[in-house]
């Protein structure tokens, strides 16, 4: 019984690998990472305390963290740092209430905010720390923390698909004081985490010598170890999640809430307009109308009236066994390969 259990696991846990690995090119990957919302860009954004800001990061002149570290890594992603000194999960997700309540010509405060993580596949949700000067339960912090979790997933939308929010644990501290409350928050984290919002950034394994002077904030090395820490984590399990989240019915390479939501194209359907060209096709490669059958034109080849000799078409002629065609002979200028009116020495003999 215990081996049939075995293999029933085995199984089931390797269709879920295959289908994610399937899933995961429904949008065109730029450089090896998913698309989430398919807008041929890739955009983190990062949001919480003080640790979020960087304090404390001596090489970076007290601020950048490991969200600037990130960046550094990955200059072709679009990274943004919301980090707010002093602010706590209630006051956090007040701010982004008011943010999303407010209008496009409200205060400046909020028409930044709103820019900054608007368009994000991925938002990191690193806050709770400061909660501990509030007097508050770590069970009323992670309230709060997945409060702002739901908020930022309801109303970060592009092409129709919400951002995937991640949450991370609260990095440890050397005050005595403190370590209890961060204890208890991250417990409650890791005991109510859920699919929609993961707790998978474990910032909490952090140690103690990367930390800095006030006990709290990391040091350089401790911001070294958080970014790689991320790093990890987004080129593993968060690609392996964002994946997952998706499905392309058609395998036409267009994830089908995309399909829907944007491009009203079938998701049932791998060529909509029947037109022979698949729908992903027509939109990441040919730039085309997936909807249109007329779009792309199709080139009508010349008619070929005359009878090519054999010096016009030396590559098409397959007795040319004196001029080897530059595909199988690694040695060919490139010159010569790329006039077709050859000399008439090397031109091959008609049969």
């Amino acid at each position: 019984m215990k081996l049939l259990t075995k293999l029933l696991y085995t199984l089931s846990f390797t269709l879920l690998i295959c289908s994610i690995s399937t899933i995961a090119y429904a949008c065109p990957l730029i450089n090896d990472f998913v698309d989430f919302n398919c807008d041929q860009k890739i955009k983190v954004v990062f949001t919480g305390d003080s640790i979020v800001y960087g304090t404390g990061d001596e090489i970076n002149l007290g601020k950048g963290g490991y969200p600037l570290r990130f960046k550094q890594a990955y200059p072709f992603i679009t990274v943004s740092n919301n980090g707010i000194p002093g602010i706590t999960s209630y006051r956090l997700y007040r701010l982004y209430a008011a943010t999303f309540r407010a209008r496009s010509n409200s205060k400046r405060r909020y028409r930044t905010l709103r820019y900054n993580i608007q368009r994000a596949d991925l938002v990191i949700l690193a806050v709770g720390i400061n909660d501990y000067w509030d007097k508050v339960s770590p069970y009323t912090t992670v309230n709060y923390i997945r409060k702002t979790a739901k908020l930022l997933h309801r109303y970060i939308i592009k092409n129709g698909i919400k951002a995937q929010v991640v949450i991370a644990t609260l990095t440890k501290t050397a005050r005595d004081f403190q370590q209890p409350f961060v204890d208890g928050v991250n417990n409650t984290l890791l005991a109510r985490a859920r699919r929609a919002y993961p707790v998978s950034l474990r910032f909490d394994k952090l140690k103690y010598h990367h930390l800095n002077s006030d006990l709290l904030h990391p040091n350089s090395l401790g911001y070294d170890w958080m970014a790689n820490k991320f790093i990890e984590e987004f080129t593993g399990n968060i690609q392996e999640t964002l994946a997952s989240f998706h499905t392309d019915f058609d395998n036409d390479q267009v994830y089908d809430l995309v399909e829907r939501k944007k491009y009203f194209t079938s998701p049932y359907l791998a060529d909509t307009d029947n037109d022979g060209y698949e729908d992903g096709e027509e939109l990441f490669s040919l730039d085309s109308d997936p909807l249109d059958p007329l779009d792309p034109e199709e080139t009508p080849e010349p008619e070929n009236t005359a009878s090519p000799t054999p010096s016009e078409t030396p590559s098409v002629s397959p007795s040319a066994s004196e001029s080897p065609s530059p595909s199988v002979s690694p040695s060919s200028s490139p010159s010569a390969s790329a006039s077709p009116s050859s000399s008439p020495s090397s031109s091959p003999t008609p049969p």
